[in-house]
């Protein structure tokens, strides 16, 4: 994990890589992809939606059948795709226009 691409995860897990060694900080990595994937999705849907099925959406996104595939690959850079819903709800926020009744 010393390529620029994976800056933010090797700053994450940088106390596992130097307790335990590279192996187990990729490992932590890749299982926290998903999870914090899962998480920013829900959070963005509950504040767009205002619903209690942000959850779940947040699970079927974070856990999908693509981001649990990569993971057992080893491709870190899929896993951790939780700038999506932070861009998608910064475009949302941009173009909301409150009408008037």
């Amino acid at each position: 994990m010393t390529t620029p691409a994976y800056f933010l995860q090797s700053i994450l897990v940088s106390p596992v890589t130097l307790i335990f060694g590279p192996v187990a900080g990729l490992n932590v990595a890749i299982i926290l992809g998903p999870v914090v994937s899962a998480l920013s999705a829900a959070i963005v849907y509950h504040k767009i939606t205002h619903s209690d099925l942000s959850l779940i959406s947040g699970f079927v996104f974070g856990f999908s059948r693509l981001l649990l595939q990569e993971s057992t690959r080893g491709h870190l850079h899929v896993t951790w795709l939780f700038g999506i819903p932070l861009v998608f709800y910064l475009l949302v926020d941009l173009f909301r226009v409150d009408w008037p009744l």
